[in-house]
This record gives structure tokens, sequence and C-alpha cells, in this order.
């Protein structure tokens, strides 16, 4: 008896050590972390990890689940959220409580850089920061990693938007939620997932991109020079060290700079010289500082280059260049006071310096500041073209092959309940504009599917204007990628934001953010949540001709149509201030953007472009009979058709009937 009593003792301690086992592998997705916005809806998955056949049991704002992992570790349970209050909440699974959970809206945001720009850079950032403080609107930043196969987690961080956290926040992102927010009166959580500089195919899982069998060519093609590249950088090296020596440029660090050395100073941007330059400056630090290792980024470098902290060397970059150098200063480099930053630039060929702006050291950046510079050692002029060629093109970007964003950045994110998804995409497609149609509408299908939302809302930015003004009307340039992000209206539960007044010549990033995440605002509210706001421009269905002049009618009027005055000058850049003046391509008439074309297909600018009620004559004095006609064509066009809701009209070729 005593004996069954003992095992069933032991018995009873190991089934316990063993259930305390398998709470510890308990593991939970970034986006389940303190802060954290679910989506006020009647299924909204929660999801991680466990040891297989663990039990798991989900509480929040009094509904609840249980579940048991399954062989491989994974566990899932749907809640009903959609009578939930906002909060905020406790999410309890298991032992683990997440804190301050709010429930409401949540929207993914994605795309390439215009999407993923932060607050930091944009127009009106800082009269923004006095007033955005706001408890209900938040932002998931995601960590962006680029796999070829798909994981399963990912790490990350709810931030609430404060003064301190906005320049964090997409510019987009924030903007759309702050409208959301002040019209729904509910919590709005923003999954910020953009990565500057990527194709629509990276974004894709492996099926979707069937559509398009010369993607994956594309990626063969890549990879191959990829998987060349390091053999022809080994050579390129060896190459130019032998070139290096050979003329008398072999110039290795010996000692620091002794005190001695006559130090200038400079606020220069960049240098050209050839041979060694040394840099200087110092960073201040208090005792508490000096007790935790500190960081230090540089911008990318295109030189070789050795930095040293308080004289001894913490990073080195060889001739290759082209790096973002981050290395992490140790504890007993540090001292209370004055630091001293030491950069070593060797510069064989005589091209430019970039002196780094900002340099950070930890918390600390130097944005514009003065260096003090050494002319150490300086290199005779060189022969041109003696120099060997550096491998064709940089290293292949095979990290935006397709599906590496879907497998990093929008896998781990599966299940999660989203609203809808906003999307700012394109330029880098812009080349491939034919394919680019068939691509998106896949995507949106393909991630309507993977979220288990069929009709889940997919809104996006039309490219907003760039590049230079010209007065050719048969130059269309982006005209063509933003015909074909419009392929993906054909889709239910789309909607485009038209940006043809928002955008720079010379910045394919312009700071004004605000309007295209309020014009995204104004689609959802309209057409998600039933708001009866107006949220699109005029956009033409039909032309008819008419003693050889196309009357084209429209619809999305909201108001009736206008025309606004035309601006004396166009932005160059914002950022800097710089301008220039717009010339009018058709001066007589009252409204600027709109060409014609005849049977020979010959494009000539309108001669007369006026509203006529709830249409617009259109004519040319070059064209008897009119068979096209174009408005906004072109990559920046000059355009002033608005409706009284104050939306510009949507970029259009339309036949004439």
């Amino acid at each position: 008896m005593l004996k069954n009593k003992i095992i069933y003792t032991i018995s009873l301690c190991l089934c316990l050590i063993a259930g305390a086992a398998a709470q510890d592998k308990l593991q939970l997705p970034g986006i389940f972390s303190n802060h954290a916005v679910l989506q006020k809806s009647k299924k909204v998955p929660v999801f991680g990890h466990a040891a297989p056949g663990a039990a798991v049991s989900v509480s929040i704002a009094g509904k609840s689940a249980k579940t048991t992992a399954d062989a491989k570790g994974k566990w899932r349970v749907d809640l009903d959220l959609s009578q939930c209050a906002p909060g905020p909440h406790e999410l309890k699974i298991n032992k683990r409580i997440i804190k301050d959970v709010l429930i409401g809206e949540v929207w993914l945001a994605s795309g390439q850089s215009n999407m993923a720009f932060t607050m930091a850079g944009t127009e009106g950032t800082k009269q923004e920061l006095n007033r955005c403080d706001n408890n209900y609107i938040r932002q998931f930043c995601a960590p962006l990693t680029s796999q070829t196969k798909p994981i399963s987690s990912a790490r990350g961080m709810w931030i609430i938007a404060q003064r301190n956290t906005l320049p964090r926040f997409s510019a987009i992102g924030y903007y759309f939620a702050k409208k959301l927010n002040a019209e729904l009166k509910q919590p709005v959580g923003i999954i910020s997932c953009s990565w500057g500089g990527s194709p629509i195919e990276a974004w894709m899982p492996p099926y979707a991109i069937a559509v398009e069998p010369n993607v994956a060519k594309r990626d063969a093609a890549t990879q191959k020079l990829f998987d060349e590249y390091p053999a022809k950088l080994k050579k390129f090296i060896a190459d130019r060290e032998k070139w290096i020596k050979n003329t008398g440029r072999d110039y290795p660090f010996t000692v620091l700079p002794g005190k001695n050395v006559k130090w200038q100073s400079s606020a220069k941007s960049q240098y050209i010289v050839s041979g060694v330059l040394w840099l200087r400056n110092f960073v201040t630090l208090s005792a508490a500082q000096t007790k935790v290792p500190m960081t230090m980024f540089l911008p990318r470098q295109y030189r070789p280059l050795m930095v040293f902290f308080n004289g001894q060397k913490i990073y080195e970059m060889n001739i290759e260049g082209k790096q973002y150098p981050r290395t992490t200063i140790p504890v007993n480099l540090l001292k209370a006071g004055k630091n001293e930053i030491l950069i070593r630039y060797y510069n064989p060929t005589g091209s430019d310096i970039r002196i780094p702006q900002p340099l950070k050291f930890g918390a600390t950046a130097f944005n514009d500041a003065k260096w003090d510079f050494w002319h150490e050692k300086g290199f005779a002029p060189i022969a041109k073209n003696n120099q060997p060629p550096k491998p064709a093109g940089a290293e292949p970007r095979t990290y935006f092959n397709s599906s590496r964003l879907f497998n990093g950045c929008i896998n781990p994110f599966l299940p999660y309940a989203f609203r809808g998804v906003i999307w700012y995409q394109g330029e880098t497609n812009a080349s491939r504009h034919a394919e680019y149609g068939a691509l998106k509408k896949s995507l949106i299908s393909s991630w309507r599917k993977e979220f288990e939302n069929p009709d889940m809302p997919f809104y996006y930015c039309q490219l907003a204007a760039y590049t230079a003004k010209h007065n050719n009307p048969a130059i269309s340039g982006w005209a063509d990628i933003r015909r074909a992000q419009d392929a993906a209206l054909e889709l239910p539960n789309t909607g485009v934001a038209v940006l043809t007044d928002v955008g720079e010549a010379s910045d394919i990033h312009p700071i004004d953010k605000k309007t295209p995440g309020e014009r995204l605002a104004a689609i959802a509210l309209a057409k998600q949540y039933g708001k009866k706001v107006p949220f699109a421009g005029p956009s033409a269905v039909a032309a008819k001709r008419n003693a050889g002049k196309a009357v084209i009618s429209f619809r999305d009027l909201n108001g009736g149509l206008i025309a606004r005055p035309v601006p004396k000058y166009h932005h160059l850049k914002k950022s800097s201030g710089r301008k220039a003046e717009l010339i009018r391509n058709s001066p007589a008439t009252q409204l600027e953007g709109f060409a014609v074309a005849g049977a020979d297909g010959k494009w000539f600018w309108a001669d007369e472009a006026v509203i006529t009620g709830s249409t617009v004559t259109v004519s040319s004095k070059r064209v008897a009979v009119p068979v096209k006609v174009r408005f906004a064509w072109s990559s920046n066009p000059s355009c002033n058709l608005f409706n009284k809701a104050g939306f510009p009209a949507v970029p259009f070729e339309i036949a004439v009937k």
C-alpha cells in the first residue's frame, strides 16, 4: 500500500514537472505583446507554439478558449471579440499575461519605401509632435527579413503614438490611423511592414507568382549572377591590391596621429582627395552611459576606412566599400567626459570621400557636425582608365527574389486578424509594367486566402508625381505603371488614392505623407465603415465625339467638377525648398493636362479643355477627328481638374466614340 502511494506521488510529481516544462516552452509571436491591438471581429485567431500535446488556455475581455498543441507544437484558438469594449485588457495565455491590450481596428501597411517612410522626415512632423499623444493609435514595428522558406514567427514590438515614438511611425500609416480614430472613436493598430526598393513579386507566396512565368526566369538569372559574384569580387580585390602596390599607393596604417599633428576644422559634406585622410570628433559621456556597451552607427560608406575609439580600433572596412558600418564599443573603452573618435580613410583612387553624417554613438548623433581633418598622405595623379574595373553592377539583390519577403515578413503574421491592407508600391516594377496588373491582382487574392479573409479590403496609392516635367504629350512614363496598378480595381473591396498632385520632380519620396494617408483613410471610411464621406476624384467613364471635339463624362463628381488655379511653380525638392517655374502646355484654356490624338496616333496638347457641367470638352486644332484623349498621362503631370471635395481627377486614356 505504502509502495503504491510512493509510486503515485512520484508519478504525480513527474506529471507536474512535465506540465511545467511544457508551460516553459510556450512561444508567442512578437505581435502578441504588451500594447497590442486585436481586431474587433467575430473570428480573431490567437496562436503560437508550445510543447507537443501541451494544453493552452486563452482569455481576454471575458472571452476564453482552450486547445492542445499539435504534434509539431503549433496551437491556435479563435475568439469572438466583435462585441468587446476597447479596453485596455489583459490577454492571458496559460500563465503568460500580456498587458494593455486594446480591441479595435487593425490594418496592415505594406509596400516599399514610400510606405516605410517614417514621420521623422515628413512635412509637418514638428507640428504633429505637439498633438500626437494618443493611446488609441498604435503601431507594430515588424522586423524585416528575407527568407527562402516561410518562417512562422518573428519578433517586434508595439509602440503608442507619443512624442518620443512618433518619428518611428510609418507616416502614411500614422495619418491613416489618425483619421480613422477621429471618425470611428476606436483604437487603430497599424502593422508596419514595408521594404524600400522591393518589387511586388517578393511579397507574394510562390503559387501566386505563377501568373507571370517571366518572374521565375528573372529570379534564376539573378541567382546565377549572385552565385558568380563572390569569385568576381575576389578577383577584383586581388587585381586592385596588385594595382595599388604597382602604383606606389600601398600605404598601410602604422600609428595614430601624434600630438604634433595640425588639425584643421571643416563642416564639408565630402572631400575629393587622393591618399589618407583622418577625421576627428569627440563625444561626451556621463558616468551612467559608460556602464553599458555602446553601439556605433555610420551611414553608407564607399571607401576603405578604420574607426578608432579612444585610441583603439573598433571597426575596419575593406577595399570593396558600400557598407553600413556598425559595431559595439565595449565598456572598458568608454570613459566619463570627452571620448575621441578617429576615422582613417584610405583613398587610393582620388574619388570623393563622403563625411559620415549622421554619425551615431549610442543615442548621441552628430548631424552636420564640424570635423577636424588631417590629410596625412597624398598620392600623385593617375592616368585614366588604368584601374581594374569592378564587377558590373552591385551585388545582385537576391533578397528581393520571388516570395522572399512574403516568407520572412508576411508569413509570420499568419493568421493574425486584420480589417484590411493599405499598400504603396510600384516604383520598382515600373519598367515591367506590362506584367504588374496580373501580379497585383494575384497578390491581393493570395493575401486574402492566406489571411482567411476572402473579402479583405485592399486600398493602395497610385504612384505620386515624379521626374522632370516635359512638353511632349506622347511621353507616358509612369502613366503605364499607374494604369497597371489600377487593374486591381477589377477586384471587389479595392480602392485607389490618386497622388498626381502630391509629388516632387527630384525626390521619389515626397515629404507630404499626410495627403496619401488621409485619402486612404477616406476610402476605408466610405467603403469599409459605411461613412458618408467623399473618397474619390472624378473618373472618366465615356467620351463622345461632337463636331470635332471630345466630350468626356465622369463619375465621382462629389459636388461637381472644378478647375483649380494652375500654380506658377512646381516642387523640385520640398525639403530643400527648390522650385521651378511651371510652364503650361495648354496656356489658353481652363484645364491643364489634356492631350488629343487622331487616327494616326500622334498626340497634341489640347487647345481647348473646359468644364461643361458634369463633362469636359476637349479639342486640338491639329486633330480634326479625335480618336483618343489622355489626361495626366505622364510621370509628373501638370493637371488641375478636381471635384469640389478636393480630390484630383484620375489619370486616364480613353477612346472617343
